[in-house]
């Protein structure tokens, strides 16, 4: 049943472009699953998308050409037995005899021979490559290339390198002053920004402090943006594409008058379950940013505003695969504009602070310099920050600017 659901997912993120967490979290079968099965069934289709671009390079090299059709998805029970075989440590004929069963799960017996000779030939020929060749091999070369030109090749590297492993887990407290119990109980260390870091594993549930609100999963960089904002105490703040909800906590446990806006109803209830948990308040809102617009001005704003998200690859890898070059000029655009749109709803003297989880400059340091280009009654407040996954944070470019009048 779990390699059942890994097949099903994997077939809908790539041939379909769905998400991973929504193809996962939405599978029919999803509940049969006890909580160990359902983990390794995401364990399996994560790897497999995470090393898919090395994987189908050692299932290339065994057959004369792709097939084509309905037979294309003998590819997937290849990639997701390969991923076994590879990087999970499942022993050779578990993930061989188990990856054969799917054949008939998914209608495609007849290939059932092909799918053995591939895999076994696989592991037969099986020997150690670097780890920056299977990097570079998984990542797409459009996206690469971005990288060498906004980065240098090295540093490129060094973040294709860094989506070989699961990212950490970060959360931040809901009282900073409590970060000693905090560590002591869950095991964690605190980072330079205050965050606490944990090794990513098990049920987020179940860790100790979460059911009563005392933290919340958020990357250390995206814990930034709120901090550029300084004392939001007793003050307005919009929050622009708030959910998940992270920096809309952030801001309301620092005790500022949060206005919450999102269009994704779906992702609002998950806003909506975290202020409820951590019992903090915000006004929030379903609203198309196209649309909508506040009653008055406010004092500060943070847009974390829709990118590409190339920046938490290692926590989606599926994103390597359903994004496209083209993705990146057509969100841009639309950040281009959600700014422009937020700059009239702040008051003269208050901030704005602009962020996405993008490692492209179109969607970062090109985006401020066209912002601050075309908007003469703002200057930037500060430096901007660009966080690298390479770093060990998750990719983020961060922001500040001031209406002057």
């Amino acid at each position: 049943m779990p390699r059942r659901v890994a097949y099903d997912v994997i077939c809908q993120v790539l041939g379909k472009k769905r998400p991973l967490d929504e193809a996962f979290n939405t599978h029919p079968h999803l509940e049969k699953l006890s909580p160990k099965a359902r983990s390794f069934s995401r364990a399996v289709v994560t790897t497999a998308l995470r090393n898919k671009g090395f994987i189908d390079q050692l299932i290339d090299a065994c057959m004369d050409k792709r097939p084509k059709g309905q037979a294309r998805d003998i590819l997937n029970i290849m990639r997701l037995g390969v991923a076994q075989l590879y990087f999970m440590a499942v022993p050779a004929h578990a993930a061989v005899n188990e990856s054969l069963k799917l054949t008939n799960y998914a209608k495609l017996i007849q290939y059932k021979s092909l799918i053995n000779a591939v895999l076994r030939r696989i592991e037969r020929e099986r020997k150690e490559y670097p780890a920056a060749q299977i990097a570079r091999a998984n990542i797409p070369n459009w996206l690469f290339e971005s990288w060498v030109n906004a980065y240098g090749e090295d540093t490129a590297l060094k973040i294709a390198e860094s989506h070989l492993v699961e990212a950490p887990l970060d959360i931040t407290l809901k009282y900073d002053d409590e970060a000693a119990i905090w560590m002591k109980r869950l095991g964690a260390e605190q980072l330079d920004n205050g965050s606490l870091r944990m090794k990513a594993g098990g049920r987020i549930e179940e860790l100790d402090g979460y059911g009563n609100g005392s933290w919340w999963v958020q990357d250390a960089a995206a814990a930034e943006p709120v901090k550029m904002l300084g004392d939001v105490k007793g003050k307005t703040v919009l929050d622009l594409c708030c959910a998940p909800g992270g920096k809309t906590m952030q801001l309301a446990a620092r005790g500022a008058k949060v206005i919450a806006v999102d269009k994704n109803e779906n992702r609002l209830k998950r806003v909506n379950d975290n202020l409820e948990r951590t019992k903090l308040t915000a006004e929030v809102i379903a609203a198309d940013l196209m649309e909508w617009q506040p009653d008055s001005e406010v004092d500060a704003i943070l847009l974390d505003a829709p990118c590409s998200a190339t920046g938490t690859l290692r926590r989606h890898p599926d994103g390597l695969w359903t994004k496209k070059s083209d993705d990146i000029k057509a969100m841009s655009d639309i950040q281009g504009t959600l700014w422009h749109r937020a700059s009239n709803w702040v008051k003269p003297g208050g901030l704005i602070v602009y962020c996405t989880c993008s490692l492209q400059p179109e969607e970062g340091e090109l985006m401020l310099k066209a912002f601050l280009k075309g908007h003469e009654n703002f200057e930037q407040v500060g430096e901007a920050q660009r966080f690298l996954p390479c770093d060990n944070k998750d990719g983020f470019f961060i922001a500040c600017v001031k209406r002057t009048k």
